[in-house]
């Protein structure tokens, strides 16, 4: 059995007045987010790596609620979608359509989360810096 989506189409449907039309386009928005197959949820962060990361900073035998879990991976989304519209301001204030390191630093700042620049300079130093790789005569060979 075909779906009403498909047996419908724009043809069989008669516009009446401009209101109607408006109508009609935001529902074909809705209908074309579903046809993407994109909803808010695509967007949030895994639970699996949420809940590895709240285990790996909770003390052993400490169970974490389902409810946590969303709230953490949500509140986590949100965050990351902030800051990346923050430093996205300031790449477009350079005069640049790419984000870099600078520019999420920088829209750290703006945000007010000044206290971790240090840890995150940190962190971007240790995984800027080149990764040598032990050799051995043997491989050389």
């Amino acid at each position: 059995m075909p779906r009403k989506s498909d047996t419908h189409s724009e043809k069989d449907t008669p516009a009446s007045n401009n209101s109607n039309n408006s109508s009609a386009a935001s529902g074909k928005d809705k209908e074309k987010d579903k046809d993407n197959g994109v909803s808010i949820d695509d967007h949030t962060l895994p639970k699996s790596i949420v809940t590895r990361l709240a285990k790996g900073v909770l003390p052993q035998n400490t169970n974490v609620q389902k409810d946590a879990i969303l709230a953490l991976s949500k509140g986590g989304t949100v965050f990351i979608n902030y800051l990346c519209a923050a430093a996205n301001d300031q790449a477009k204030h350079h005069g640049r359509k790419t984000i870099n390191p600078k520019d999420v630093l920088e829209a750290m700042e703006q945000l007010e989360f000044g206290e971790f620049l240090p840890r995150l300079e940190a962190e971007l130093d240790s995984q800027s810096s080149p990764i040598t790789l032990p050799t051995t005569t043997a491989a050389l060979s």
